[in-house]
């Protein structure tokens, strides 16, 4: 995602390190770029901001391309397990 508007506040606050672990798994798990990129996400999904872009949309699909790439290399495996295990009964 391009940054097409200059941002030029910053907001900061504290977390556990518990929290930010959360946090930062759940970045990860939904395909945000970053923790800095789904904050903003939320915070404008909170207060009504309508999405410059199609970020989020696009966030859900990075992350089920993600998931289905490793769906597809676990199936993957099991098909050459079967077929191993074919052979050898």
């Amino acid at each position: 995602m391009s940054v097409l508007t200059r941002r030029d506040r910053t907001v900061s606050f504290r977390l556990s390190e518990k929290e930010y672990q959360a946090l930062y798994e759940f970045c990860r798990a939904t395909g945000a770029r970053s923790v800095s990129d789904f904050a903003r996400a939320a915070v404008r999904r909170a207060v009504g901001t309508p999405s410059e872009d199609l970020s989020e949309l696009t966030l859900q699909v990075e992350a089920l391309n993600r998931q289905h790439g490793e769906l597809s290399k676990q199936l993957s495996v099991l098909s050459g397990r079967v077929n191993a295990w074919g052979r050898h009964s």
